[in-house]
């Protein structure tokens, strides 16, 4: 699944500016590089090349136009959202709840708030608080299991495997997983750290396109898995609900804009360099302040 729909966010950076807690995403790279640095540039290079392609073959920037109007009220193309997108991703919610912390343990409804949350945001909806384009995605909570029976796309595990490290998720998936060519599985979990440092927590991290693993899938710390203006939610006062939509940003092929730095980069480059997506310009590092006063590599 993630080969098919892996350059429809190109068009979709400016969630990626607006996460200001910290992300694995690039932690994953490290390690999978370290490990196996001929493999991961191979597969990033392969990478380029089908975002390339692309390009050449739809030209027109605004690939999927956007059908409401900036100060419009209506939805992408039906009011519910998912059932007549033009690209709809089966979603299993996979909450691993940790036995001392019944915080963790996510209702359905808050689940499918967050669900909505980031369906707006990829549909750029009216209400969204970054303008982008309508990429023609939406994210629908899975029906059916592998062997079709019927569930309502969320599953609760118990485990003390809700506090682990990023470079873990295939902990997280043999407790829970569904096959990723058919589902995008979305972990929540109690707590996310960096194997250096147990003290210093991540919010969400994704699986990277150049991954050496047989698992693929979107982790998400639960403070930070929905709208903190729910009532009586669990989350964190900060969060509204855009770790998620920034982690599939990375899940379906989306660097950092600091990707790399600055090194070897010039105007000409954008495409190939950063995010790989010239609307916004390459960084040397992250900016969580999103002050937009700082001008770090070549843009005039």
């Amino acid at each position: 699944m993630k080969k098919l729909l892996i350059i429809l966010t190109l068009f979709f950076s400016l969630y990626a500016r607006a996460q200001t807690e910290k992300c694995g995403f690039d932690l994953l790279q490290e390690h999978w590089f370290s490990d196996n640095p001929k493999d991961y540039d191979l597969n990033r290079a392969a990478h380029i090349n089908r975002i390339t392609r692309f390009r050449q073959q739809n030209p027109n920037p605004n690939y999927l136009t956007n059908p409401n109007p900036p100060s419009g009220s209506g939805n992408f193309l039906v009011a519910s959202g998912c059932p007549q997108a033009t690209y709809i991703i089966p979603v299993v919610v996979h909450v691993i709840r940790h036995p001392g912390v019944p915080a963790t343990n996510l209702d359905t409804l808050l689940i499918q708030k967050q669900i909505d949350i980031l369906n707006k945001a990829f549909r750029n909806d009216a209400s969204t608080p970054f303008p982008s384009v309508n990429t023609g995605i939406q994210f629908c909570l899975a029906k059916r299991k592998p062997d079709n029976t019927p569930f309502n796309g969320i599953i609760y595990t118990t485990s003390t495997q809700s506090n682990h490290t990023v470079e873990e998720i295939q902990n997280l998936a043999a407790l829970s997983y569904f096959p990723a060519e058919r589902y995008l599985n979305l972990y929540v979990v109690k707590r996310i750290t960096f194997p250096s440092s147990l003290d210093s927590a991540v919010v969400g991290y994704s699986t990277p396109v150049a991954n050496q693993l047989k698992y693929e899938g979107v982790v998400v710390d639960y403070n930070w898995f929905g709208s903190n203006a729910i009532s009586s939610s669990p989350f964190h006062t900060d969060s509204k609900g855009h770790t998620l939509i920034h982690e599939i940003g990375h899940y379906l092929g989306l660097f950092h804009p600091f990707q790399g730095a600055c090194a070897g980069s010039t105007k000409a480059t954008c495409a190939t360099d950063g995010d790989l997506c010239c609307d916004v310009p390459q960084v040397a590092a992250p900016n969580p302040t999103c002050s937009n006063s700082l001008n770090t590599c070549f843009e005039d």
